[in-house]
């Protein structure tokens, strides 16, 4: 499969386009997935996220996750590093709300900018030499 073929789902439609992403299964496509979209946001989002990100993992898949400040706060987590390591995310992109000092790298965890406009950048997790 080439690395520019990838696709995107909504929790509250992820149900529905399982059966045409799990013909993708095992190909390490990159699924984005926005995790700060407030019209999806219910007593149950956080399980439902954590699920559908299992489940895509599992599955092979790459998650590429859109965040933003209230994503983290959503989940009750301080940063993002434990958010990705939470839902086993490879990639993160950083929609608003970030500053540089925020996304910066703790210990042996890298956060890598991918792209050229860094208000708007994707971000590659890696730690320790490995992908997470």
């Amino acid at each position: 499969m080439p690395d520019s073929l990838g696709f995107s789902v909504y929790l509250s439609t992820f149900d529905a386009q399982w059966p045409t992403l799990r013909r993708w299964a095992g190909t390490g496509a990159p699924v984005f997935l926005s995790l700060h979209i407030s019209e999806e946001f219910d007593p149950d989002y956080c399980r439902r996220a954590e699920s559908v990100c299992r489940k895509l993992a599992d599955h092979g898949f790459r998650i590429v996750a859109d965040v933003s400040t209230k994503t983290c706060a959503q989940f009750g987590e301080p940063d993002l590093i434990r958010l990705a390591i939470r839902l086993g995310v490879w990639a993160l992109r950083i929609d608003y709300g970030f500053s540089s000092l925020c996304t910066s790298a703790k210990n042996s965890i890298r956060i890598t900018a991918v792209g050229q406009n860094p208000s708007a950048a994707s971000w590659r997790i890696t730690a320790s030499g490995s992908s997470l």
